[in-house]
């Protein structure tokens, strides 16, 4: 279950050894092309005491003027596999979310998945509604790719019915 979708970078700001990322998330074109933005502001420090270092922090999805969801929202749900409503009940300009950096940038291995290796692929993991919904956002600002994860297929029912919120 992965949903794949255009990324760039909007804005980069140096913070100490680590950077925000200020990205427009993009997918189709013309009067169908739907667009949301994603800010991640750099971690104040990273723990070394995992497997590979971490850091937390937080972001926060932003509603972009003039972007079609319809399909977006479509597209999720086939992707992701979503059975309840995409909805959601309230709308918003900004849906927040904390998040870790999930070690330094790695490389896509063969199989989709991540090695040790060094690469391009930043990898995170958010966390939404109150902590109800866990989701990988992986993205490489060198080939313009990103991607949501359900780390279960229980939270993309949620993520969606979130992420509708700063969509329409």
């Amino acid at each position: 279950m992965t949903f794949s979708f255009g990324i760039s970078e909007i804005q980069r700001h140096d913070a100490v050894d680590l950077e925000d990322f200020w990205l427009t998330a993009r997918t189709g074109s013309g009067a169908d092309e739907a667009r949301f933005s994603i800010w991640l502001r750099a971690p104040e420090e990273v723990e070394e005491d995992f497997i590979a270092p971490i850091a937390f922090s937080n972001g926060y999805f932003r509603r972009v003027p003039g972007s079609n969801p319809g399909r977006l929202l479509h597209a999720l749900r086939n992707a992701l596999d979503v059975q309840g409503t995409v909805a959601a009940a309230t709308r918003e300009d900004i849906l927040p979310f904390e998040f870790i950096f999930m070690g330094p940038p790695a490389e896509r291995d063969p199989e989709g998945g991540f090695s040790d290796e060094p690469g391009d692929w930043i990898l995170t993991k958010l966390f939404l509604a109150d902590g109800h919904v866990e989701i990988f956002f992986n993205f490489n600002l060198a080939t313009g790719e990103g991607e949501f994860v359900p780390k279960a297929p229980e939270y993309a029912d949620i993520f969606v019915r979130e992420l509708s919120k700063i969509l329409w």
